[in-house]
């Protein structure tokens, strides 16, 4: 009889829809939004960030992706697991207008490079109105993708701390963009899986394969990457950051290709944008496209024409011009954080008359030096350079201008 007595007890505590439970559920059913999702930040992203990212649908036992952080640094404060439907809550329409996701890039010098994308999620539950929490507050999930000569060939998805990876050959494709699909791994928590063909009748609010609004690693306002990086997601982990970004391409690449998840292959490196006055330009918008933008090899005889502006598309004259004062500030952004150490050359070149910034293609002798840097510690055993893993606009030495209709050129 006692032995019947304890099991009756015991199921009144796990099951709480029981009658004879003393919990009412619908008293406790907390999970409701009081806070909304940060504000999504508008999209800043590389091109080939953009040209990987993958389309996603989210199955209806789910919850949608939304940002993690805003333009203020607020950090999302994600939804209690007890008494907490798989969706209730993180599945509306709202939550795909107002949608982020992170992405960034590795390459070796063999050629491969690694695109991993982030997605944040509100909470993750595994069992539905479970008076006890089951899942975790805050859920993290990561979709990589493995390039070599400007071809997807394999496609990596989390699942439980670890990836699935399939050759693109066993992928199926929007464009060039992966089809995945959150959705709920069995009696598990949430994660990605590969689409099959009867996911192509779409589940989520918008009836698309949906990619939201993308932020690259160098896409974030000043100081908010390093803000979300820092934050205690608790079971949680921010892929892209630099602590977990190695471990991650580890776990997520293909036992068939080399690569070294430490090294950035950045020689040279890229400046792809700008900043004066406080205002960053989009990439490639103030600074004409490179021919290595994507490969990063670099021009191999000082008498190639590349080593004017190593553009892509010579006098097109397709890039914006920046009217800087003299005198003022006018500073580069690096592409990613500079590996490659080396000395930083500023060049200035006067416009011949009758030609503009914009259409101005460099050639000739009109350029020369206005500052210079190198290393410090010659001579010794050690030597530092100060460009070095500098990542940020303010780490580039600022340049004054002297002349009307320069051309600006950086060498690193």
């Amino acid at each position: 009889m006692m032995v019947k007595i304890a099991i009756s007890l015991l199921l009144a505590a796990l099951v709480p829809s029981v009658v004879t439970s003393p919990i009412t559920p619908q008293p406790l059913l907390v999970q409701s939004r009081a806070v909304n999702p940060p504000t999504a930040l508008p999209q800043k992203a590389t091109a080939n960030d953009l040209r990987w990212q993958p389309s996603l649908d989210f199955d209806t036992d789910g919850c949608y992706n939304v940002p993690a952080v805003d333009a203020e640094g607020n950090i999302a404060v994600g939804l209690p697991t007890n008494f907490a439907g798989l969706s209730s809550d993180c599945r509306d329409l709202s939550d795909l207008n107002n949608n982020n996701v992170y992405s960034r890039q590795r390459c070796n010098s063999n050629g491969w490079c690694f695109y991993l994308y982030d997605y944040y999620f509100e909470k993750d539950v595994s069992l539905a109105n479970f008076f006890v929490g089951t899942g975790h507050t805050h859920d993290w999930e990561h979709v990589g993708v493995w390039v070599k000569d400007g071809q997807a060939q394999y496609v990596a998805a989390s699942q439980h701390g670890n990836y699935e990876v399939r050759p693109a050959s066993s992928v199926r494709w929007d464009g060039e963009h992966p089809k995945m699909v959150y959705h709920k791994d069995g009696l598990s928590t949430h994660c990605f899986r590969f689409a099959d063909a009867g996911d192509d009748a779409i589940e989520n609010h918008k009836g698309i394969w949906f990619r939201g609004s993308l932020i690259s690693y160098n896409g974030f306002p000043a100081g908010i990457r390093d803000k979300l990086f820092a934050h205690d997601f608790g079971k949680a982990t921010i892929a892209i950051k630099d602590s977990s970004f190695p471990g991650d391409i580890t776990r997520a690449k293909p036992a068939a290709i080399s690569f070294d998840a430490n090294t950035d292959y950045d020689s040279p490196d890229t400046f792809p944008g700008s900043v004066y006055n406080g205002v960053q330009s989009a990439e490639w918008e103030t600074v004409r496209i490179t021919e290595n933008h994507y490969s990063h090899s670099p021009a191999q005889h000082v008498t190639s024409e590349a080593m004017t502006c190593y553009e892509k598309n010579p006098g097109t004259g397709t890039n914006k011009t920046v009217s800087v004062t003299a005198g003022s500030n006018f500073t580069f952004v690096v592409g990613k954080s500079m590996t490659h150490p080396g000395p930083q050359h500023y060049y200035l070149a006067k416009v011949p008359t009758g030609k503009t910034a914009a259409t101005f293609n460099g050639k000739g002798a009109v350029w020369f030096k206005i500052y210079q840097d190198g290393p410090s510690g010659l001579g010794t055993s050690t030597i530092t350079w100060p460009s070095n893993r500098r990542s940020s606009p303010s780490s580039i030495t600022s340049l004054s201008t002297k002349l009307n209709q320069s051309n600006s050129d950086l060498q690193h």
